[in-house]
């Protein structure tokens, strides 16, 4: 395991972290998270990149008691952004807090729920990295959004940026020249 400050600047900042032999159903493997924020923004963005091939990869946030669980809209086209997220007191102050998981609706295998998550089960695209090969790949993007930092304090609010924020992701800025 070895980590990387990439960029540490007051618009974005990033950082890599390598695992190697990872253990898993698959075996051992080495793959690399590199993770970034742009400032004013609420999501981390997490890029995956696999040496193996990995068939799915759950991805989610932590099912705390009275949580309501919130799935974004799956009736998209495969490039769109939708969302899995829960809302409720469970930050330490015991304030609402939001956490919530963007990703494609190409990547998505299912979602579902154990004892203590909600989860999105994720494929990775491409093929395993080799000489001629692309790096398999899988992109996603997390958020927390706490009430008392945010203004966002009630469900309904933490719906409508969720909203918002998948929007975005699938629609990002032009730039006419």
């Amino acid at each position: 395991l070895s980590a990387e400050i990439l960029e540490n600047g007051n618009i974005r900042s990033s950082f890599k972290i390598k695992y190697k032999d990872w253990q898993s159903e698959i075996g051992k493997q080495d793959f690399t998270a590199n993770f970034s924020m742009l400032g004013g923004s609420r999501l981390a963005k997490v890029d995956l990149d696999f040496t193996q091939v990995v068939d799915t990869m759950a991805v989610g946030v932590v099912k705390h008691p009275d949580t309501t669980f919130i799935q974004g809209e799956l009736d998209i086209t495969g490039k769109a952004y939708t969302y899995i997220a829960s809302w409720g007191k469970q930050s330490l102050d015991g304030e609402n807090l939001g956490m919530a998981i963007f990703f494609r609706k190409e990547n998505l295998e299912k979602i579902t729920t154990d004892e203590n998550n909600y989860i999105a089960v994720l494929s990775p695209k491409g093929s395993p990295t080799s000489s001629n090969a692309e790096a398999q790949h899988l992109d996603y993007y997390f958020a927390a959004v706490w009430a008392p930092e945010s203004g966002i304090d009630e469900l309904k609010a933490f719906e409508h940026y969720l909203m918002q924020e998948a929007e975005k992701l699938t629609l990002p800025p032009r730039q006419r020249l």
